[in-house]
């Protein structure tokens, strides 16, 4: 199985290293949508933390793992910096920080927690919305 080749990005960091509610967070797109900062790599990445900075005082609470205490800008498969709530760099990581994932499945079948949404009824796809 291929690899998608490495692209930049950055994770917020809570007060807590683990969600108040797993099965909640896992449901509704886990690290992906909490806690993933969106970058724009086609800029340099001298300017990764400065973007990850604006987006991390806009949010000063993490869902699921309480107030914004910093947050972390994966460069390279190993090389990430971990920055305080004012981008100021604390820890230097020898490898990319990834805060986990989380795995949904129904029987032996790996779901993605959009799918799982749609299969319970809380989330509509397209073919459910057709006027009759």
């Amino acid at each position: 199985m291929l690899q998608a080749p490495f692209k930049p990005h950055a994770y917020l960091l809570g007060t807590d290293s683990r969600p108040s509610s797993i099965t909640i967070f896992g449901l509704t797109g886990g690290a992906e949508r909490w806690l993933k900062i969106p970058l724009d790599v086609s800029q340099r990445p001298v300017t990764f933390a400065r973007q990850a900075l604006k987006f991390v005082r806009r949010t000063p609470v993490v869902p699921f793992f309480g107030p914004t205490t910093g947050f972390v800008v994966n460069y390279t498969p190993d090389q990430a910096v971990r920055f305080d709530l004012n981008g100021k760099p604390v820890d230097r990581l020898r490898y990319a920080y990834s805060p986990g994932e989380i795995t949904l499945r129904l029987g032996k079948r790996k779901i993605a927690p959009d799918e799982f949404l749609t299969i319970v009824g809380l989330v509509r796809t397209d073919a459910t919305c057709l006027d009759p």
